[in-house]
């Protein structure tokens, strides 16, 4: 088997304590004096899903967000999105994830 990456590893890890049962880990890669690459492990999490999803229904979504697995996740519907992780609506829904750990972290100051 051919590798076409060298296995990245971590250069400093930060823990966040968010709820009394949940941690948050996320490890910076790349390079040390770029912008880093990060690695998000734990956490309750987001839940993003699509209005017009057709494949999961959103009975699924809100009962695993309200009832049963993952009841401290915040859950957030999509309106323009379907199924697609790349849809309208989708795309900036999981970079503004991404930003608000970006800047509880202070990764860009």
């Amino acid at each position: 088997m051919q590798i076409l990456f060298s296995q990245l590893k971590p250069y400093k890890r930060h823990q966040i304590k968010l709820t009394d049962k949940h941690e948050l880990y996320v490890d910076e890669a790349g390079n040390v004096v770029g912008i880093p690459i990060l690695f998000v492990h734990g956490g309750p999490g987001r839940i993003l899903h699509g209005r017009y999803d057709m494949v999961c229904h959103l009975g699924n979504a809100l009962a695993l967000h309200r009832h049963r697995h993952w009841p401290e996740a915040e859950l957030h519907i999509v309106r323009e999105s379907g199924h697609s992780a790349s849809g309208p609506g989708t795309v900036d829904a999981l970079i503004r994830a991404t930003q608000d750990i970006a800047n509880k972290l202070e990764v860009f100051d």
